[in-house]
């Protein structure tokens, strides 16, 4: 599913792969929105490629792995910080007008904060209930992000942290972001943690 970057792995009796591609002929620059589905998991996965086809170098300052925008239900989010010897504590809070974010801007991800998050409805507990939760698989600096706006809807953007990012694409050269999980899960946050676990053991270690 993925080049240089770690990503998800399957054969074809369990993913099936979508590639959309788009293409800017001012710059000649191609773009591929890669989509796989699991068969046995109720699991999206979504990255994107860009190829530099032009003559000359360009300049890429933003690059997420997704951007999902969907109503905002009233949603609560939910993320994971921490520190050394507590990591992974559960933070939950209602998702306000805005912008919302978690992030790492150290050349890495860690047990502060973790590349991921969850949206759900304020009744949602541990084993009941309807979650999306989404994961990136990428241990460098990271953005995951969510925005409401007035009209009462939500995006979430997650990848590579647009800080200080200048990268320089040289003609015949691609850049592929990392690998994006998306997961729903009608069973709360525990069935939202074992189709993670269960999917990471099959498809990714």
């Amino acid at each position: 599913m993925t080049g240089a970057l770690p990503g998800t792995f399957g054969n074809e009796e369990d993913v099936e792969t979508l590639i959309v591609c788009l293409k800017d002929d001012y710059a000649d620059l191609e773009l591929e929105l890669q989509y796989a589905i699991y068969v046995n998991y109720p699991i999206i996965t979504r990255q994107q490629k860009i190829i530099n086809k032009d003559n000359q170098t360009v300049s890429i300052k933003r690059f997420a792995s997704f951007s999902l925008d969907l109503p905002n239900e009233n949603y609560d989010w939910v993320h994971l910080d921490g520190a050394w010897a507590r990591e992974n504590h559960l933070s939950r809070s209602s998702i306000q007008e805005g912008i919302q974010n978690v992030s790492s801007t150290r050349g890495h991800s860690s047990h502060v904060h973790t590349p991921f998050l969850a949206i759900c409805s304020p009744e949602v507990t541990e084993n009941s209930g309807q979650v999306y939760g989404c994961s990136l698989i990428y241990s460098g600096s990271f953005l995951a992000q969510i925005e409401s706006d007035n009209y009462n809807t939500l995006r979430i953007q997650m990848g590579i942290n647009p800080f200080q990012f200048d990268w320089q694409l040289h003609p015949g050269q691609l850049l592929e972001s990392p690998q994006a999980v998306l997961v729903v899960s009608q069973s709360g946050f525990n069935g939202m943690s074992q189709v993670f676990h269960d999917f990471y053991k099959e498809h990714l270690i």
